[in-house]
């Protein structure tokens, strides 16, 4: 089955703890289905240096109607100056999986 009314949402956060309450608040405010976190390291440039941090990646699970809100949520919420937010379409899914998404999320 191909969807692309589904995507996924990427961002990371630089602990656990802002991570976890992060995807809380997402999941509480309908934007997101699910939200997997998972430690990374990150090697990046910012501020004119490479920098290399770990961090915890967040993959949010949602529709695509929702980006708008959930890019602006978080935003408002993400301790970052410039927070990573990427989407990424869902092409295809087990139906039952993406109906749950549907019915979970605003």
């Amino acid at each position: 089955m191909v969807n692309a009314s589904y995507i996924l949402c990427i961002t990371t956060t630089s602990s656990v703890s802002s991570a976890d309450e992060l995807a809380l608040k997402i999941v509480k405010a309908g934007l997101g289905a699910c939200v997997s976190i998972s430690p990374i390291h990150s090697v990046f440039y910012w501020q004119d240096e490479v920098k290399k941090e770990s961090e915890y990646q967040l993959t949010i699970k949602t529709k695509s109607s929702l980006s708008d809100k959930l890019q602006t949520f978080i935003k408002d919420n993400h301790s970052y100056d410039l927070p990573e937010i990427i989407f990424i379409p869902i092409l295809s899914g087990d139906s039952n999986y993406l109906t749950w998404i549907h019915q979970t999320t605003n």
